[in-house]
């Protein structure tokens, strides 16, 4: 579990929520109506600023705070 957290929190983690939360996002308002378009829509949103401001809500699972980097190895 700590290294699929360690690559959630890394920069390759990061960037791939910030892509799959634009693709949310992007499907949410072009193929979906009502209550699904907005859940799909705060989810994308949530997963992009999770990665523009670099926390992992998943770092809390292992015991360390959200903010926190995966050690170099």
């Amino acid at each position: 579990m700590e290294k699929f957290v360690d690559f959630a929190s890394g920069k390759k983690g990061r960037s791939l929520r910030m892509v799959v939360g634009a693709l949310l996002v992007c499907w949410a308002v072009a193929n979906t109506h009502g209550v699904a378009a907005w859940v799909l829509s705060i989810i994308g949103v949530v997963l992009i600023v999770s990665g523009v401001l670099k926390v992992c809500i998943l770092n809390k699972l292992v015991g360390r705070p959200i903010n926190a980097c995966p050690k170099e190895a």
